[in-house]
């Protein structure tokens, strides 16, 4: 082991210090070396260990964990996940099934019926007439709040990405459209055109397409909002135009052409994990586009800054508060 280049004997374990972590200029500069001393090592992320650098002491990215974009978006994906999770499953778990009209018809008539094996067979089928007049109901409301719940997702994420990118410099000076965001990352990557705009490569930013193109639908309700996911013209990716086709019934499938004013929501084809799955792939969105633009690490953003890596420490082996 090297010899340390500070003296430590000064410090008690109760002190930052005493671990390697010194703090200058704000910002803390951690001496590796001494948690490799003390065997404290293994609390903390292997990378920390053996990323290259210039000085003796590793200085982490950032301050703090907020200065990660991908840190940001991930927050407001995980909170919208959670609400998705803990309060709109229950409110749908709480609505009555078409099996439970059966069962309380059912019963209903049991109870009221004078001769209930020679009426078992009317109750029976009254029972049944009433639970198919429940499916298409409770299918109904079922996809209302995921359709609901699928705008605030649009929205609250889209809103995230307006913070991340004003908080790097975008001047937010006009209306912040989807448009106006991928001109955003075609200024910022330096592509000369929109076809060459590395957004549109990216794998996962065909749900993020998806995601707006069934927001504008919604609010919309036009024939223009239809095609750009139905048949989009301007789309020459044959798997891309077959992949966003798959989320509304055809003109085939329904039997008629869509028309203006039409509700988009019988439209759209959305299934019960739509919801967690369109959740998921925006986190790799999410992924792809901070390292990108902003050339970050996901992998890093839970641990390399001043902010986390005091709190590893503090959570493994003191609390000072």
């Amino acid at each position: 082991m090297a010899k340390e280049l500070f003296d430590y004997s000064k410090y008690s374990p109760s002190d930052y210090t005493y671990y390697g972590f010194h703090l200058k200029d704000g910002r803390y500069h951690i001496d590796t070396k001494r948690l490799k001393k003390l065997h404290c090592d293994g609390s903390f992320p292997e990378a920390m260990f053996s990323m290259p650098r210039n000085t003796h002491y590793f200085v982490p990215k950032h301050k703090s964990e907020s200065e990660w974009a991908i840190n940001l978006l991930r927050t407001q994906l995980n909170i919208l996940a959670k609400d998705w999770n803990t309060e709109y499953k229950d409110a749908i778990k709480g609505l009555t099934t078409p099996r439970q009209v059966y069962d309380q018809s059912r019963t209903s008539q049991l109870m009221f019926s004078s001769s209930p094996g020679e009426d078992m067979e009317e109750i029976e089928f009254e029972a049944l007439r009433e639970s198919l007049r429940r499916e298409n109901k409770y299918d109904e409301v079922i996809k209302s709040i995921h359709l609901q719940y699928i705008q605030k997702i649009f929205a609250e994420y889209f809103r995230a990405l307006l913070v991340v990118i004003k908080d790097r410099g975008y001047p937010n000076n006009y209306d912040f459209t989807f448009g106006s965001f991928c001109d955003y990352v075609q200024a910022k990557t330096g592509a000369t055109s929109a076809e060459t705009n590395p957004l549109f490569q990216l794998q996962h930013f065909k749900y993020f397409d998806l995601l707006n193109k069934i927001d504008n639908f919604l609010k919309h309700n036009t024939v223009k909002s239809y095609l750009s996911i139905a048949c989009n013209s301007r789309e020459k990716d044959a798997n891309l135009k077959a992949f966003l086709a798959q989320h509304v019934y055809s003109k085939k499938e329904a039997g008629k052409p869509y028309e203006n004013g039409m509700y988009a929501g019988h439209w759209l084809k959305i299934g019960p994990t739509f919801v967690d799955d369109i959740l998921n792939n925006l986190l790799e969105f999410s992924k792809e586009f901070c390292k990108l633009v902003y050339d970050e690490e996901p992998g890093e953003s839970w641990w390399n800054s001043d902010e986390s890596l005091l709190r590893i420490l503090k959570d493994n082996y003191f609390d000072l508060i």
